[in-house]
């Protein structure tokens, strides 16, 4: 795959992918409502994929990075794919999109603090250690990151109404706020939280905010992610036509 393909692919599948999640939070409540989301979430992997192959190569050929593989376009997904039980999707996706930031290809890496946020809190729940950098710290996310596992979950419902705050606060469509898109309404940040603390057997509390009291602002259970129709006819034609598959363009990349 060449850059200019994958660039002509990008586009319009991110576009289907941010169509799919806005109708899959309206049928939140109805099993077709997680297919959409699940497609959203594989579709916008995809596009992180050929994104993070041109910053790979770009450096190789021409001696200095792009910088532009976008947090904003990816991390939000991933929590997303957590949310929605594609646990498989989360541990392949997330050491690529932290390699990015690793490798200094991230185009907004210094003005999403939230966004690292999420990165760093699957980092600290898998023993990872996260890329240091000048990106914004905020006081509740740095107080939650030191007690994302504590038991005592009326303390940590506490911190998290703040955290609801911050979301809300950095949802605004001006200066590249964290949150400023399709995940202005939906606490993905939460979300990733509550499913890693789910995983190691932990209770989550119920957090009093008006952000979490929509339909999609919930933990589905835990599957595989499926593709619908359009984006494993994509899948197919980069197998036939360029020889690539998702696995396989994860062990070209992260080797």
């Amino acid at each position: 795959m060449i850059p200019s393909r994958s660039t002509y692919l990008t586009s319009p599948m991110h576009i289907a992918s941010s169509v799919r999640h806005y109708d899959g939070c309206i049928q939140a409540n109805t099993p077709q409502g997680l297919a959409l989301m699940q497609t959203a979430v594989l579709g916008v992997e995809l596009c992180s994929l050929c994104k993070f192959l041109i910053e790979t190569e770009f450096p190789a050929k021409f001696g200095r990075n792009l910088k532009m593989y976008s947090l904003g376009s990816n991390v939000g997904y991933l929590a997303l794919a957590a949310a929605i039980g594609a646990m498989e999707v989360v541990e392949r996706w997330t050491p690529l999109v932290v390699e990015a930031v690793r490798r200094a290809y991230a185009l907004d890496g210094n003005q999403r603090g939230m966004l690292h946020f999420i990165l760093r809190i699957w980092c600290a729940a898998r023993d990872v250690d996260y890329p240091d950098g000048d990106y914004p710290r905020y006081e509740v996310a740095e107080g939650i990151l030191r007690i994302w596992n504590t038991p005592d979950t009326e303390l940590l419902g506490a911190w998290l109404v703040q955290l609801c705050n911050q979301h809300t606060r950095l949802s605004a469509s001006r200066d590249f706020m964290d949150f400023a898109n399709e995940f202005s309404h939906m606490p993905v940040d939460v979300l990733m939280l509550f499913r890693l603390r789910e995983e190691i057997g932990l209770s989550n509390p119920v957090v009093d905010h008006p952000i979490m009291k929509f339909p999609w602002s919930r933990l589905w259970p835990v599957q595989a992610a499926l593709p619908d129709e359009l984006l494993a006819g994509v899948y197919q034609r980069l197998e036939q036509d360029e020889g690539i598959t998702v696995p396989s363009l994860y062990r070209m990349l992260l080797t």
